[in-house]
C-alpha cells in the first residue's frame, strides 16, 4: 500500500515521459520528501517513529528515480527498501519485546551485548539504508541520484530546466547525509553503552527480569535471511561502469520499463567520482552519529538540544504539519460542511418548503373549484332532471279514465285556440 504510488507511477512510464513538466514534479516532490522527512527523523526517541520517518524518506528516493524517469532505479530502490526496512522494523520488534514493550531509545543502551543477533542484522541494514557498497541500498540510492544528475530534459513550471536534476542531486545528497546519520544515531543509542532501563526490577504482572534478553529464533532467523537479502540484491543492481553491462534487474525489467527517457552521456570517471561522494555522504552521517551517540557520553546533542530548544520543539512535532492540517483542512472542512448544510436547510430546504406551501395553496384551491363549481354544476344537472323525472312520473298513473280525462282537456284546449286564433 506505501508503495503503490512507486508502482504505479512506473508502469505508467510511457505517460509520465510525455510531460517533461510532470516528471519535474514528481522528482521535485520526491525530494522536498525526502528531506523533510529525514529531518523529522533526526530528533524522535521512539524507534518506531525514527523508522517510520525514515520510510517516508525512503519513498521520496524512489518518487525521484520515477521522476527523473530511472523507472528500474526508482523500482529497484523499492526493493532494496524492502528488504533492509523490513530487517529494521523487525529487529525494532524484537528490541521491543527484549525490553518489554519499551520504544523510547533514551531508555534502552547496552543491547549490543544482550540482543547479538539483533543488534548486527540492524547494523547490516542500517550499512544499507546509508549507502555501503557492501549492501545493496548503495546501489539502488546511487543510480538514482545519478540519474537525477544527468536528466536535462525536465521542465518546472511550463519551462525547459535543464539544472533541476542537479538540483535535486545535491538536495539529495543532504537526504541521504541525513538518513546514516539518524540511522546510525537509533543504532548507537539503541546497542552501545550501558543499558538505561528499569535495570533489574521485577515485573510482577508479567513475571519477567526487565534485563532485555534475545528474541527466539523464529525472529532471529527471519532477522538474518532479511539481512542476508538487504545485502545479495546488491548483485542484480551492479552499475554498467563496473561490470560493463546494464544492470540485471534493468535488463530483467527492460519490457515493462522501457528506457524512454534519455540522460546526458558521462565518463565513467565522473560516475566513479559520484559513487564516491554518495559513500561519503553516508560516511560523514556515520561519523558524526558516532562522535554524538556512541555509548551516550558525549553532552553534545543536550547542549545543542538546550541551544536550540525552539528550532528543536519545531522539528520533533513534526514542524506541526498535523496541527496546520487540522487547523486549515479539517477545521475548513467542518466550517464548509457546516456552512453547506445551512445552506442546504435554510435556503434549499426553504425554498422546497415555499414551492410545496405555493403548491398546496393551488392545490386547495382546485380542490374547491372541482368540489364546489364543477361537482356543484354536476350535481345540478343531475338533481333538476331527477326533480322533473318526479314530477313527469305522476303523469304516468296507469288508469284509463286519467288519459281519456287528458286526452278530452287536450281536444277542448286545442278547439278553444284555434277558436281564438281566427
Amino acid at each position: 500500500m506505501v508503495t503503490a504510488g512507486v508502482y504505479m507511477v512506473a508502469r505508467l512510464n510511457f505517460i509520465f515521459a510525455l510531460s517533461p513538466t510532470a516528471m519535474g514534479w514528481v522528482a521535485f516532490v520526491g525530494v522536498l520528501t525526502a528531506l523533510f522527512a529525514a529531518s523529522i527523523g533526526f530528533f524522535q526517541y521512539d524507534i518506531k517513529k525514527v523508522l517510520a520517518y525514515s520510510t517516508v524518506s525512503q519513498l521520496g528516493f524512489m518518487f525521484i528515480g520515477v521522476g527523473v524517469g530511472a523507472y528500474w532505479a526508482g523500482a529497484y530502490h523499492l526493493l532494496t527498501h524492502a528488504f533492509f526496512k523490513a530487517t529494521l522494523f523487525l529487529c525494532s520488534g524484537s528490541v521491543i519485546l527484549g525490553c518489554h514493550h519499551e520504544q523510547d531509545m533514551r531508555k534502552m543502551g547496552g543491547l549490543g551485548k544482550l540482543m547479538p543477533v539483533t543488534r548486527w542484522t540492524y547494523l547490516i541494514a542500517c550499512w544499507a539504508i546509508a549507502g555501503f557498497p557492501w549492501a545493496s541500498g548503495f546501489y539502488s540510492k546511487d543510480e538514482i541520484l545519478w540519474k537525477a544528475f544527468t536528466q536535462e530534459s525536465m521542465s518546472f513550471l511550463g519551462i525547459p530546466a535543464p539544472w533541476l536534476g542537479q538540483l535535486i542531486y545535491f538536495v539529495g545528497i543532504v537526504a541521504a547525509t541525513g538518513t546514516s546519520f539518524y540511522m546510525f544515531r537509533s543504532y548507537y543509542m539503541t546497542f552501545t553503552g550501558e543499558y538505561r532501563g528499569h535495570g533489574h526490577d521485577h515485573d510482577h504482572d508479567h513475571g519477567h527480569d526487565h534485563v532485555p534478553h534475545e528474541s527466539p529464533l523464529s525472529i532471529t532467523l527471519v532477522l538474518v535471511a532479511l539481512a542476508t537479502g538487504a545485502v545479495l540484491a546488491a548483485v542484480i543492481g551492479i552499475p554498467y561502469a563496473w561490470s560493463g553491462s546494464a544492470p540485471l534487474l534493468e535488463h530483467w525489467l527492460e519490457p515493462a520499463l522501457p528506457a524512454v527517457v534519455h540522460f546526458a552521456e558521462k565518463s565513467h570517471a565522473t560516475e566513479y567520482l559520484f559513487q564516491l561522494i554518495g559513500v561519503s555522504a553516508g560516511v560523514i552521517g556515520w561519523v558524526f552519529a558516532r562522535a554524538l551517540y556512541k555509548d551516550g557520553q558525549s553532552q553534545v546533542p543536550a547542549r545543542l538540544l538546550e541551544r536550540w530548544k525552539r528550532a528543536w520543539t519545531v522539528v520533533y512535532n513534526k514542524y506541526y504539519v498535523d496541527e496546520l492540517y487540522q487547523a486549515t483542512i479539517l477545521r475548513g472542512s467542518v466550517a464548509l460542511a457546516r456552512l453547506c448544510s445551512g445552506f442546504d436547510k435554510y435556503f434549499v430546504d426553504g425554498l422546497v418548503n415555499l414551492a410545496g406551501a405555493i403548491a398546496r395553496v393551488f392545490a386547495e384551491l382546485d380542490g374547491a373549484i372541482d368540489r364546489y363549481l364543477v361537482d356543484g354544476a354536476v350535481n345540478l344537472v343531475a338533481n333538476s332532471t331527477l326533480s322533473a323525472g318526479s314530477i313527469l312520473r305522476r303523469v304516468q298513473t296507469g288508469r284509463i279514465q286519467t288519459y281519456l280525462y287528458g286526452a278530452l282537456v287536450g281536444a277542448i284546449a286545442i278547439v278553444f285556440l284555434n277558436f281564438l286564433l281566427k
